[in-house]
C-alpha cells in the first residue's frame, strides 16, 4: 500500500493518491484523520502517519475517484504549519559563515578531495549582483554612458582573501586553488555574451581523483591554464563542493538522500524564475548552443508526500507493482518540490515549438554545461516515474519535479 500526495501551499490543498492492490483485491476501508491515514482491507491493516507540520481537514474530502491500477484519487484542505523563512535560508547563511570559519575545508562533494589549501580563510564573502548582470547594464541609466558600458566589460577579480558568491558558484582567487586537486580539461569553450561584442573563452575543471566537473576558470585561446597564477579568477560550482568542518562532519550534507545536482538546479530555476519574473526556459548547451529542452515552472510553493521508503531505496515507480504489502505504522516523508512541465528539444513538433519560444520575450534561456543538461533531463524523467501515471503528463508536456533542500 502506498501514498503519494502533492501539497498546494498557496491555496493549502492536498491531492492525495492511495494506491491499493490490484481488482480482485480493491475493496478496502479508508479512514482519515487530521493526523493519519488508516487503510483496511479485512485481513491487513496500514496507518501512514502525517508529518508533524501537516494537518488533513477530513470534513474538506472531495474529488474522490478510482483510477485502474492506481488507486483512490481525492483531494483535500489543509492547515500547512510551514517553517519560517528564516529557516528555510538558515542553510545558505551556514554556507557563508562556514567560508569565512578557519577550521573549514571546502571539498569535492564526490571523492571529498580538498578544493582550496590549507588553512586557507577568507576575511570577506561577497554575494555578487543577480546572474548574468552585464546583459542588464544598459538598463541601468536612461541615456548610453561609455562609462556604464565599460563596467559590462569587466570582470570582478577576488582577492586571496575574497570569496565572492551568486546563485550557482562561487568565485575565488586561483592562489587558494589546491593545484594537486584540481585540472583543466578539454578545449576553451567560447560563449558569445549580449553585453560584449567578442566572445569569452573558458575550460572546464574537474577533479584529478574522481573526474567530477568542478567548474570553469576563464582564460584565452592559448592559455596554459595548468598555471594558476596567470588566472583572474576561477568559479567553483556550488553542487559540486561541500563543507566539511573539523567536529561537524558535512555540513551540508542534512538531506544526503536528495542530489546535490537537483538541488542545485531547483535553486537555480526559482532564482533566475524571480530574477527575470520568466516562468519558461529553453535549456540550451554552453558548448554549442544546442536546445536540449523546453522547461516550464508552473508551482515553486509545492511539497511532495510519499509513503516512507526503505533507506537505502531510491524512490521507486508508483504502481500497484511497487507498493509497500507489509502491514503496520509507518511515517509519510514530505519534503518542498518545484513541479515543471518539460520536453525534451526531439521531433518535429518540439524543435518547431523551441522556435516559437525563441522568438517570445517572456521565455528565458538557460546556457548550462551539456553534461548538466543531461543530468537535468535524466533527474526529470527518474522523478517523472515515480508519479502516479495519470499524472505524468499535461498539456502534452511531461509533469516532473525538482526536489528543494
Amino acid at each position: 500500500m502506498n501514498v503519494y500526495g502533492e501539497i498546494r501551499g498557496h491555496i493549502q490543498s492536498l491531492q492525495l493518491v492511495v494506491c491499493s492492490l490490484k481488482t480482485q483485491e480493491s475493496e478496502f476501508d479508508l479512514k482519515i484523520s487530521d493526523e493519519e491515514i488508516k487503510v483496511e482491507n479485512g485481513k491487513n491493516n496500514w496507518t501512514f502517519n502525517l508529518p508533524n507540520n501537516i494537518q488533513l481537514i477530513p470534513d474538506s474530502c472531495h474529488n474522490l475517484s478510482w483510477v485502474k491500477d492506481e488507486g483512490a484519487h481525492m483531494i483535500f484542505r489543509i492547515k500547512d504549519h510551514a517553517k519560517s523563512q528564516d529557516e528555510e535560508h538558515s542553510a545558505q547563511r551556514s554556507f557563508e559563515d562556514a567560508l569565512t570559519d578557519l577550521e573549514c575545508n571546502l571539498v569535492c562533494a564526490t571523492c571529498q578531495s580538498p578544493m582550496l589549501k590549507p588553512q586557507c580563510k577568507f576575511d570577506r564573502v561577497c554575494q555578487l549582483p543577480s546572474d548574468n548582470w552585464q546583459e542588464m547594464v544598459e538598463d541601468w541609466q536612461c541615456h548610453a554612458s561609455e562609462d556604464v558600458a565599460q563596467i559590462a566589460r569587466k570582470s570582478l577579480v577576488p582577492s586571496t582573501k575574497d570569496c565572492f558568491m551568486n546563485s550557482t558558484s562561487i568565485i575565488v582567487s586561483p592562489q587558494v586553488i589546491n593545484e594537486g586537486v584540481i585540472r583543466s580539461s578539454g578545449n576553451p569553450v567560447s560563449v558569445r555574451n549580449n553585453s560584449n561584442k567578442n566572445a569569452s573563452m573558458f575550460k572546464w575543471l574537474t577533479c584529478r581523483r574522481c573526474v567530477s566537473l568542478i567548474g570553469k576558470v576563464s582564460c584565452e585561446e592559448n592559455d596554459d591554464t595548468r598555471d594558476w597564477k596567470t588566472m583572474s579568477s576561477v568559479e567553483i560550482f556550488q553542487y559540486s563542493v561541500e563543507i566539511r568542518e573539523n567536529g561537524i562532519d558535512n555540513l551540508l550534507r542534512e538531506h544526503q538522500q536528495i542530489p546535490r545536482l537537483e538541488v542545485f538546479l531547483s535553486n537555480y530555476l526559482l532564482s533566475v524564475s524571480k530574477t527575470y519574473m520568466a516562468f519558461r526556459f529553453i535549456v540550451q548547451s554552453e558548448e554549442d548552443s544546442k536546445i536540449h529542452a523546453l522547461i516550464w515552472l508552473i508551482n515553486s510553493e509545492m511539497k511532495l508526500l510519499r509513503s516512507q521508503q526503505k533507506t537505502n531505496e531510491t524512490l521507486a515507480k508508483f504502481s500497484a507493482k511497487n507498493m509497500n504489502n507489509v502491514e503496520g505504522t509507518s511515517n509519510v516523508q514530505c519534503c518542498q518540490i518545484v513541479k515543471i512541465l518539460y520536453e525534451q528539444c526531439l521531433g518535429e513538433e518540439i524543435v518547431n515549438l523551441a522556435d516559437q519560444w525563441n522568438k517570445d520575450m517572456a521565455v528565458h534561456s538557460i546556457i548550462l554545461p551539456k553534461q548538466i543538461c543531461f543530468e537535468l533531463l535524466l533527474v526529470l524523467a527518474t522523478n517523472t516515474s515515480t508519479m502516479p501515471t495519470s499524472l505524468q503528463k499535461q498539456n502534452n508536456f511531461k509533469v516532473g519535479f525538482l526536489r528543494l533542500e
